[in-house]
């Protein structure tokens, strides 16, 4: 039998969990998109594959598996693209098919089998770093996605050690000016 999410403000409505991927071409568009618009807008967000743990409903909502969403505007035309971040969390629970990891930020509510293992979700931020996306938490290293699928490509070689693996969630402070001379290198 499937569990059931928990009767909290952060699991329904405009919060609600949508358990969604798929790709949408040719969106309908109220109105005409200027020509000279080309490009894609990114955004992850917390979207929990299973319901907490129980006893741990009343969770954060930040404790969610990552969802990347990009909207492609190019010849006026929009294209719309969902998908779950891969994880190693993820890839875990979905595997046993339910939350194995308990409470947000606490490796004591934790199943045994995983309280050692990096709980990144990947559903905090998300930047353009050396032709591919990087979804980050604050916490955690980065996962490597492909900017046009949007596949998860796991954790980048250059970023797992070393002091870039343990500040790159800092690059959610910096100024969008940064970010897009940092993406050009």
């Amino acid at each position: 039998m499937v569990k059931q999410y928990p009767d909290y403000p952060w699991f329904q409505g405009f919060e609600g969990v949508s358990r969604f991927e798929g790709e949408l071409y040719d969106c309908i568009v109220e109105g005409t998109i200027p020509p000279s618009i080309d490009g894609t807008f990114y955004r992850t967000v917390p979207d929990p594959q299973f319901p907490p743990k129980e006893g741990y409903e009343n969770d954060v909502p930040m404790n969610g598996d990552g969802q990347i969403d990009a909207i492609r505007i190019q010849d006026g035309h929009v294209d719309f693209k969902q998908r779950y971040i891969r994880t190693q969390k993820f890839c875990i629970e979905r595997e046993a098919r339910r939350s194995v990891f308990g409470l947000y930020r606490n490796r004591y509510t934790d199943d045994i089998g995983v309280k050692h293992l990096v709980h990144s979700t990947g559903n905090t931020h998300v930047v353009y770093y050396n032709k591919m996306l990087l979804a980050l938490k604050e916490d955690s290293p980065p996962y490597a996605l492909d900017p046009d699928t949007l596949e998860t490509l796991g954790r980048p070689p250059s970023m797992t050690g070393g002091l870039i693996g343990r500040i790159v969630y800092l690059w959610r402070t910096i100024e969008e000016s940064d970010v897009h001379r940092a993406s050009e290198i």
